[in-house]
C-alpha cells in the first residue's frame, strides 16, 4: 500500500466574514490518498488539528448538516409555545397526534425550529448561529418554558465523511449555557464515493 498525503491548504473565507479582520479560514485540511493493486483505494478528507475561529460553509468533512431547536411538554401545546417565544415554528405536533400511517400516538406535544431549509451551510456553528440569533432576547422567555416543564434541546444531524467533525466556538457554548439548553449530534457515516 502506498499512501500520499497532498500538500495541505487553508480552508476558503467564508464572505460571511469578510472585513472582520481574521484573515484566512483558521484550520487546514489535507488529502490523504490509499493506493495500491486492489479496487478499493480510497482518498480521505483530513481536518487539521486547531481552533477553528471562521465558518466554512464547504465544512470538508461533512456531506450535509442541520440543527434543531426542540421544545416538548405535556402541558403546553405548540401554540402556546409560540405565543411564549414569539418564533414560528418549522414544524410542531401535538399529544395524541397518530404517528404516521400506524396506531401509535404521540406521547407529548412537540415544537420544532429546524435550519434544514434555512440554509446549506456544512458548518455546524452556522446552523447553531441561526438558532441563537432566533432566541435573542427571549432568555426570559425560555425561563418561563423551563418553569412550566418544557424540555428544551439542540438536536444536530450531521453526515460525516473523512476524519473531523463538527466544531462550536466558546462564545456560543457561552449562549447555550445561559440559555439552559443542551445540544447533541445524530452522526451518521457517508463513503466519499457516496458523496
Amino acid at each position: 500500500m502506498f499512501i500520499a498525503i497532498q500538500p495541505a491548504k487553508k480552508s476558503s473565507l467564508s464572505p460571511r466574514n469578510a472585513g472582520r479582520g481574521q484573515g484566512e479560514g483558521p484550520w487546514q485540511t489535507m488529502t490523504i490518498m490509499l493506493l495500491d493493486h486492489r479496487p478499493t483505494s480510497r482518498i480521505i478528507t483530513v481536518m487539521s488539528e486547531g481552533r477553528h475561529t471562521d465558518y466554512d460553509d464547504s465544512y470538508p468533512t461533512c456531506v450535509k448538516t442541520n440543527s434543531t431547536l426542540r421544545i416538548f411538554s405535556d402541558a403546553l401545546g405548540p401554540e402556546e409555545i409560540t405565543k411564549v417565544l414569539n418564533i414560528e415554528p418549522t414544524s410542531a405536533f401535538r399529544k395524541g397526534d397518530v404517528i404516521g400511517q400506524g396506531k401509535l400516538q404521540r406521547k407529548t406535544n412537540g415544537w420544532f425550529y429546524c435550519t434544514e431549509k434555512l440554509s446549506n451551510s456544512k458548518d455546524t456553528r452556522c446552523h447553531l448561529d441561526m438558532i441563537l440569533a432566533a432566541l435573542e432576547g427571549k432568555l426570559d422567555a425560555v425561563k418561563v418554558l423551563h418553569a412550566r416543564g418544557c424540555k428544551t434541546d439542540i438536536s444536530t444531524h450531521w453526515m460525516s465523511v473523512g476524519q473531523g467533525g463538527p466544531w462550536l466556538m466558546p462564545e456560543q457554548m457561552l449562549k447555550l449555557g445561559a440559555l439552559d439548553i443542551g445540544i447533541w449530534w445524530d452522526v451518521y457515516f457517508a463513503y466519499e464515493d457516496e458523496t
